[in-house]
């Protein structure tokens, strides 16, 4: 008969003291997981509801030097104007090189709101590029609407100070391109000028909440 080998003293007490370690360092490495994952689950879940942060105000704390906590309002960005007209309709046709101008908008604000309300809006840009070549990109834009009765592609020659207004509410009506074919939630009345001042040509989006009844295009 085989006798089994007889352990050492002092073998059963070293697995015991390694057990041991190895025991805390798993039970340490659980605790930090489990703190992880709380983490996580307290600043990423939203109730499964759509957060607005850029819309609505925001209440951040940050502790002091001296231990005391501050609460701070961060006010939300505003909008850029043509963000602002991409909430409307994200099909909204800006000139690529037009700049807002909030001196213009802020002058044309009084006179439009005496002709359309105190609700209307006004966003003005400008552009440095000749009036029939912004005439021409609106009118060629607008093509893809069935809704959209186009003039000509270019504005009447040899006329100083033209001008051009479009009812993109009437307009942007059944367009070729299905996806893109909803209606404005807004009224926009779109002004296209010919300038003297230091850009050649003035752009300005007038939004209403209702409908204006005006012709869909209006040339002078």
């Amino acid at each position: 008969m085989n006798r089994a080998n007889p352990q050492p003293r002092g073998i059963a007490p070293a697995r015991q003291s390694i057990l041991s370690v190895v025991r805390g360092r798993l039970h340490s490495s659980i605790l930090l997981c489990a703190t992880g994952v709380l983490a996580l689950g307290v600043n990423g879940c939203t109730g499964g509801q759509r957060t607005e942060a850029a819309e609505t105000p925001q209440i951040r704390t940050a502790a002091t030097a001296s231990g005391k906590t501050v609460a701070a309002v961060v006010t939300p960005k505003q909008p850029t104007p043509v963000e602002a007209l991409h909430r409307i309709h994200p099909d909204i046709p800006v000139y690529a090189t037009a700049e807002f101008r909030p001196d213009l908008t802020l002058h044309d604000e009084a006179g439009i709101r005496q002709q359309f309300g105190s609700p209307a809006e006004v966003y003005t840009l400008t552009s440095g590029d000749s009036f029939p070549m912004v005439w021409h990109y609106y009118v060629t834009y607008l093509g893809q609407y069935r809704g959209f009765a186009p003039p000509k592609p270019y504005p009447p020659a040899r006329q100083q100070w033209r001008t051009m207004q479009i009812n993109l509410g009437s307009a942007m009506r059944d367009s070729f391109v299905p996806e893109t074919g909803q209606p404005l939630d807004r009224n926009v009345l779109l002004q296209i000028s010919e300038s003297e001042g230091d850009a050649a040509t003035v752009i300005r989006y007038i939004v209403t909440p209702r409908a204006v009844e005006t012709p869909q295009v209006v040339m002078q």
